[in-house]
C-alpha cells in the first residue's frame, strides 16, 4: 500500500515520518520524498493517528 504525504521535501521530513511510523508500530518498506510504501494494509485508525501526528509537524 502506498500513502502519499504532502509537503515532504527534505531529509529532515523523511526522518520525521520514519520516527512517527516507528512510534505507531507501522511496518513500512520505503520512505521517500512524498510517499511511504507499506508492507501491508493499514487500518483507518492508524492512518488517522499518523495524519494527526504529521499535521502537528506541518506535513
Amino acid at each position: 500500500m502506498k500513502l502519499y504525504i504532502k509537503y515532504m521535501v527534505s531529509l529532515r521530513c523523511k526522518m520525521l515520518v520514519q520516527e512517527e511510523l516507528r512510534k505507531l508500530g507501522m511496518k513500512y518498506v520505503v520512505v521517500d520524498l512524498g510517499v511511504v510504501d507499506f508492507l501491508e494494509e493499514i487500518t483507518e485508525e492508524k492512518r488517522e493517528q499518523l495524519k494527526v501526528n504529521l499535521l502537528k509537524s506541518g506535513l
